[in-house]
């Protein structure tokens, strides 16, 4: 890999000058995957949520992974869906702590109209 040095430059900054944040983004992760929780439990665990990732394991839901990532997606968030039944949330230096409020605004209503009765 002949470009190896610009990669490792990107990394190296981002050491330098953003280690500090990201306790902020893993905070803001277990924050989701609280407000998550308090309406679907067996959706996500906050206790497994260490890092700035959450997955939502929909799995009895009645919602797909990607359509539920297309409902975020009209109100403004980013989601992933790997999968059927798995969608990725993922907190960075570029998401706010008012953003968050509003996906644990958001999130859960669309997580309670998908249980299936």
């Amino acid at each position: 890999m002949r470009q190896a040095g610009i990669l490792a430059a990107a990394g190296h900054f981002a050491l330098d000058n953003n280690i500090n944040r990201l306790s902020e983004d893993h905070k803001l992760a277990k924050s989701i995957a609280s407000a998550v929780f308090a309406v679907a439990p067996n959706v996500v665990d906050p206790k497994t949520v260490d890092t700035n990732i959450v997955g939502l394991d929909l799995t009895g839901l009645s919602i797909k992974a990607s359509d539920l990532a297309a409902q975020l997606k009209e109100n403004g968030i980013l989601a992933s869906a790997l999968g059927p039944t798995y969608l990725r949330l993922v907190t960075h230096m570029d998401v706010t702590a008012e953003d968050i409020e509003k996906v644990n605004q958001i999130l859960p209503e669309l997580l309670q109209r998908s249980f299936v009765a």
